[in-house]
């Protein structure tokens, strides 16, 4: 049940038009789409009845608008240099490997 929420949680921001928060820096690749930047939450509090986690972490966070595909230029062998590489790189790379047991 957990892990369906980690899922539903990138799949809500994505179909919302936003990013968590991945891009390169100057350690290496950012991204704010990992299984602990989510919060245990009794499940009638919230928006989604019924559901135990709250996604958390949204300072990086960035729309297709504001998506600098130059600054990620770096990293376009990863796909990061597109806004749909940027956002299959959160599913896969980010979510679906923190819950496979990669930090």
């Amino acid at each position: 049940r957990l892990g369906w929420e980690c899922g539903a949680a990138v799949r809500a921001l994505h179909r919302a038009g936003i990013a968590w928060g991945t891009y390169p820096d100057a350690l290496g690749i950012h991204c704010n789409a990992h299984a602990n930047n989510l919060a245990v939450k009794p499940p009638e509090v919230g928006g989604a009845p019924g559901t135990f986690l709250a996604a958390l972490d949204f300072d990086m966070a960035f729309t297709r608008e504001g998506f600098l595909p130059a600054a990620a230029a770096s990293h376009a062998g990863l796909g990061l240099d597109t806004w749909d590489g940027v956002l299959a790189f959160e599913a896969t790379m980010g979510m679906r490997t923190t819950l496979g047991g990669s930090d």
